[in-house]
């Protein structure tokens, strides 16, 4: 990677920390959720269908906290 590379990346990274207190670079758990986003969006999925039809399960982030 060049210079001009990795200080454009690093100055986004410190810019989205400072603005959401983390990186937003989609990149693992946050690729994943934006790829079916992506799908979903690409075949007309209708929101309310994509999210509310099927099991209501517990998400996640409730069992950690």
């Amino acid at each position: 990677m060049t210079l001009r590379r990795v200080g454009k990346r690093l100055s986004k990274h410190l810019a989205d920390v400072i603005r959401y207190g983390h990186g937003m670079t989609p990149t693992n758990g946050n690729a994943l959720v934006a790829r079916l986003a992506r799908s979903a969006f690409d075949l007309d999925i209708p929101k309310s269908h994509a999210w509310s039809s099927g099991p209501q399960l517990t998400p996640c982030w409730t069992l950690i906290y």
